[in-house]
């Protein structure tokens, strides 16, 4: 409180109402917040109030949600804002279109607001998530990263109460054998492994950047599927089991770089990884992560600070989050991601 009153008594109200203003231009999602909760005074009062205080607080979590996966992983996984309208016609339960930058969600008001919160989450997602990779991703990818990302915003978001209506009315209305349902299965467990976010989505951004103006093919589409099997295939390596961490395709080119085994890294330091990269690097490997858990956390900030100048790598971010290691234990990980360039 006296920091504020400093404030007031060096800056004048007039550099408070400047401070306001960018504030609130900076971080409108909380604006939405702070509106939702005042127009919740007034629900008792009107059914526009009440409906007013729900749009308010389901696009401010949405907002949220977008801005900080924009901020963490890449800004064109979820480029766009939110904004309900509510429908009353029969025929319309949810749809959505994209209009000036924003995700239009008609929606037909339920007294249920988890159930709101679900419909308004999914008809987003299915207009927001990738749309410059959309087009290029095979059919059974694209709905199975909706439903993924759905489930994530309500998790994040700590809309638990959401999760039994898009299991019982979206999820568990489709052929439990279908090959979206599997595709949903994978990348729960990619998501438990920390693949999810850090890799999977940042190459299906990446792609839909280098594909711009592209036509849509069989091939690419085909490939994102066998890119989305890869990963599971490194998810469920058993510790011993060779499984290649590059994958070199012809339009997405990665490679894992995993240190796994500490008493390794005291034997043989970082040599063996960096012979790896430069291996990589040869062969036009685009995108490299270097990824760790656990006590291996350490080896693997030293090797990053051997490839901050390399005249080959560009360092594009770093990762840190909970992820299951092999023994089923959510273990601090870090993914750091690097991306080649020409010398």
């Amino acid at each position: 409180m006296d920091g504020m009153i400093d404030y007031v008594r060096l800056y004048g109200l007039p550099g408070v109402l400047i401070f306001i203003i960018i504030y609130m231009l900076l971080n409108p999602e909380k604006v939405e917040k702070w509106s939702s909760m005042i127009a919740r005074l007034f629900s008792n009062l009107s059914s526009r109030a009440e409906r007013r205080s729900v749009s308010g607080d389901i696009q401010a979590d949405i907002n949220s949600f977008a801005k900080a996966i924009g901020e963490s992983i890449d800004s064109s996984i979820l480029p766009y804002g939110i904004k309900i309208n509510w429908e009353n016609a029969a025929d319309v339960s949810y749809e959505s279109f994209v209009k000036n930058n924003l995700v239009v969600v008609r929606l037909r008001h339920h007294s249920n607001q988890a159930r709101n919160f679900m419909l308004a989450t999914l008809a987003y997602v299915q207009r927001g998530l990738l749309p410059d990779t959309r087009h290029h991703l095979a059919e059974d990818v694209s709905e199975a990263l909706d439903l993924a990302m759905v489930e994530k915003v309500l998790l994040e978001r700590k809309r638990l109460d959401s999760l039994p209506f898009l299991t019982k009315e979206i999820i568990g209305t489709r052929d439990p054998t279908s090959s979206v349902v599997r595709m949903h299965r994978i990348l729960r467990n990619l998501d438990a492994k920390g693949m999810f976010n850090h890799i999977l989505l940042r190459e299906f951004a990446d792609l839909g950047k280098r594909m711009s103006g592209a036509v849509p093919t069989d091939d690419i589409r085909s490939e994102t599927r066998d890119f989305v099997n890869f990963c599971e295939k490194l998810t469920e390596k058993e510790p011993g089991v060779d499984v290649s961490p590059t994958f070199s395709g012809r339009n997405l080119r990665m490679s894992i770089v995993l240190i796994a085994r500490v008493e390794k890294y005291l034997k043989q330091g970082i040599e063996p990884q960096l012979r790896w990269i430069e291996k990589c690097l040869a062969n036009r490997i685009d995108s490299i992560y270097l990824c760790a858990w656990g006590v291996n956390v350490g080896p693997a900030q030293d090797l990053d600070k051997s490839l901050k100048t390399h005249r080959s790598l560009r360092r594009g971010g770093e990762g840190r989050f909970k992820a299951l290691d092999n023994n089923g234990r959510y273990v601090d990980t870090i993914c750091i991601f690097y991306k080649r360039i020409e010398p």
